[in-house]
């Protein structure tokens, strides 16, 4: 697992991985988390809505 989160916090393009079944994130890398103003630290604490469109809202 370390080796593609190594790759997804060095990619220029943002990304994240979520669980599907309650949409928790469990990992973003600093490209996704810039323009919204919050550290890896905050992904317990914060509304995952925050970070992308929720279908159908």
């Amino acid at each position: 697992m370390q080796i593609y989160r190594a790759a997804l916090d060095a990619s220029p393009i943002a990304f994240c991985i979520m669980r599907r079944d309650d949409g928790r994130l469990i990992h973003v890398n600093a490209r996704h988390l810039d323009p919204f103003g919050v550290s890896a630290g905050d992904l317990d604490s914060i509304d995952p809505s925050r970070l992308y469109r929720v279908r159908g809202a």
